[in-house]
């Protein structure tokens, strides 16, 4: 199969037809708690062989591809969850997806829930959760120079 250098695919059903319950059903149960108000739903597929030698790129590129439809889907007033609780070997069967890929993620595109529309008891945790500030590693721990483990000097302090 030629991927044209392109070595990612997407399931993707939209609600009322039949692709969108056989992914919701692949989600995890905690997935699947908020999940099945999303409109869209899908599975991020990556070519993980090429003439029968692994391909190291494919989920690279498949993370790409699901950067970009985040960027357009947020222009777009939309917002993408994307979910790592899924069950790879249900949509594997599902979907047949042929030996030399791999479900990476599973995906939810729709507009921005409202905390109201959560179960009560749910809703005093995610408002908990909304409320705290966004956490990142330090530059230091991520950009290194010379070796690994080693910060790059402009990116202390």
């Amino acid at each position: 199969m030629d991927d044209l250098g392109q070595p990612w695919r997407f399931v993707v059903g939209l609600a009322g037809d039949a692709t969108w319950p056989v992914v919701l059903g692949c989600l995890s149960e905690s997935n699947r708690f908020w999940a099945h108000r999303a409109p869209v739903l899908g599975i991020g597929i990556a070519q993980t062989l090429r003439n029968d030698r692994p391909l190291l790129t494919g989920p690279y590129d498949l993370g790409q591809a699901m950067g970009h439809l985040t960027v357009q889907a947020t222009t777009d007033g939309l917002q993408v969850h994307q979910m790592a609780g899924f069950d790879a070997d249900a949509a594997r069967a599902a979907f047949a997806i042929p030996d030399g890929f791999a479900s990476i993620a599973a995906f939810a595109i729709g507009p921005p829930g409202a905390v109201g529309d959560l179960p009560a008891e749910e809703q005093p945790e995610e408002e908990r959760r909304l409320a705290l500030p966004r956490e990142r590693r330090a530059l230091a721990e991520t950009v290194f120079a010379g070796r690994y483990g080693e910060p790059a000097a402009w990116a202390v302090g």
